[in-house]
């Protein structure tokens, strides 16, 4: 239906990666402007696009991310004394960025 590419750079998701799916906490956020950093030299983003669709809802990320049933709020807890602003993205990152609930 409605398809276009995000051209403004402020406006694409977060990017993450996890060094062990099966620990939440690997967590890392993946720059956009350098993918090489995190998946290997050569590797580079060339667009995103945003589709609407009639298509339902995909599922499967729990299968994927074994703890993300088990898991409530941040994936890495923040220090005491440490802001949110002073805290790197990947650690603002919780188990609800994963899914998103469905309303029929």
């Amino acid at each position: 239906r409605n398809r276009g590419h995000i051209r403004n750079r402020s406006a694409y998701p977060m990017l993450v990666t996890f060094g062990d799916l099966s620990d939440p906490t690997s967590v890392a956020q993946v720059d956009p402007d350098d993918l090489a950093a995190s998946f290997g030299t050569g590797t580079t983003l060339k667009r995103i696009t945003v589709q609407m669709t009639d298509d339902p809802v995909t599922s499967g990320i729990e299968q994927r991310l074994g703890w993300l049933d088990r898991h409530r709020g941040s994936l890495v807890k923040r220090k005491p004394d440490q802001t949110l602003g002073e805290m790197p993205a990947a650690h603002r990152i919780g188990s609800t960025d994963f899914r998103r609930k469905v309303e029929l």
